[in-house]
């Protein structure tokens, strides 16, 4: 019967072959297994003995001729050992420095962000406080029997509550720079800023299920929308990460 591996012929010993052969003709001489009488029990321990010499030889064979190769191949991954984990502990602290890098630079982007978010909300702020002040004049005005001059307050007034429904704040761009080289994965998110100018958002672009505020609903949004967004009660974002290419 052939070698499996042509190329085995090279190197196993004549007595491996010979082994080989034997116990593959033994075993295939015995197509059934069956113990009706005494003799035949005392023949199948015979035969189990046997097989125990035989698998006992094949096994010290294979250990003996297998472990100069297996010293090889041992030799082998020691010398690349040696060249890979320096590289792969140098490349893990590269990436961890770009990483916190890039977590440094989302956290002065997060405060300006803060900072844009509340400078807006200062000037809605003070958008509401006119439109107030201008509902008052037009009430006094009205009152004194300056209707026209009512009709115009209000109207004023009108347009600042307009304006103040509309000032948001832009969304802040990180410093982090693009470099080639380095992978980047993006992550689109919805940051929900006002619950009721978010539902009064999401009523205009048709989206029943962010009615009620859902977070997982916002990302899974943001996933489709993919653009920066801001937008009265919310914004959606990108969330980036990185990793080095290999």
């Amino acid at each position: 019967m052939p070698l499996p591996i042509p190329e085995l012929y090279n190197f196993l010993p004549e007595k491996s072959r010979l082994l080989r052969e034997n116990i593959i003709s033994f075993c295939n001489a015995i197509a059934i297994v069956k113990i009706q009488t005494p003799d035949q029990y005392e023949g199948a321990v015979a035969t189990a003995k046997e097989l125990t010499v035989f698998g006992r030889e094949a096994e010290s064979q294979r250990k003996g001729i297998k472990k100069p190769y297996d010293d090889r191949v041992k030799a082998i991954n020691d010398f690349y050992k040696e060249i890979l984990v320096p590289a792969d502990e140098l490349k893990a602290k590269i990436t961890k420095a770009i990483r916190d890098y890039d977590f440094e630079q989302e956290q002065i982007r997060r405060q300006k962000q803060r900072e844009l978010d509340e400078q807006a909300r200062a000037d809605r702020e003070a958008k509401e406080a006119e439109a107030a002040n201008r509902r008052q004049e037009a009430e006094e005005a009205r009152q004194k029997g300056q209707q026209q001059a009512a009709i115009e307050l209000e109207a004023e007034a009108a347009e600042k509550e307009v304006e103040a429904a509309q000032t948001v704040a832009p969304i802040a761009v990180s410093a982090r720079p693009t470099t080639s080289g380095v992978h980047t994965v993006t992550t689109w998110k919805c940051e929900i800023t006002d619950p009721i100018s978010f539902v009064q958002t999401m009523i205009k672009e048709n989206k029943a299920e962010l009615l009620m505020p859902n977070q997982k609903a916002a990302n899974d949004f943001a996933r489709m929308t993919k653009r920066g967004w801001t937008f009265p009660g919310g914004r959606i974002i990108s969330v980036e990460t990185s990793a080095v290419r290999t």
